[in-house]
């Protein structure tokens, strides 16, 4: 089986050997070590790295990473229902995101045609109006 230096980790991984290390330090993947101290990060380990990676860009700490990590190498089914939660909860959270990046994306579509065709000052109220349409469902208010 093949096995990586951290350097190598890193490169593989684009991620700084100082947040490999970090990983390490909180146990959410361990590498082995040689005698000589250096660290080799197996397959799994990389894929584990991979995980990490992703889950953090959904929006996970990386305490709700370790669980999940946890859950994988280990299989504890007592974990299940809490770690089920979280994946649910952040599926939500991931699904209002999108919701919020569409919306504001229909707002660069709308304010750039407006702008592009300015004819008139209440052109730029309307724009106004589009932002304020934006803040409203990224508070979920109904603020002004």
């Amino acid at each position: 089986m093949k096995k990586y230096t951290i350097k190598e980790a890193s490169e593989m991984l684009i991620l700084p050997k100082a947040t490999l290390r970090y990983y390490d330090q909180l146990e959410l993947v361990v590498p082995q070590r040689a005698n000589n101290g250096y660290r080799y990060y197996t397959e799994q380990d990389i894929r584990h790295l991979q995980y990490t990676e992703v889950m953090k860009i959904s929006g996970f700490t990386l305490m709700e990473i370790k669980q999940v990590l946890d859950f994988k190498r280990e299989c504890n089914i007592k974990n299940f229902p809490s770690l089920l939660q979280i994946m649910i909860d952040k599926k939500d959270d991931l699904l209002k995101r999108i919701e919020l990046y569409d919306s504001m994306v229909r707002f660069i579509d709308q304010a750039s045609e407006l702008m592009k065709n300015k004819k008139s000052p209440s052109d730029m109220d309307k724009i106004d109006k589009l932002i304020s349409d934006v803040y409203r469902s990224m508070t979920g208010g109904n603020n002004n």
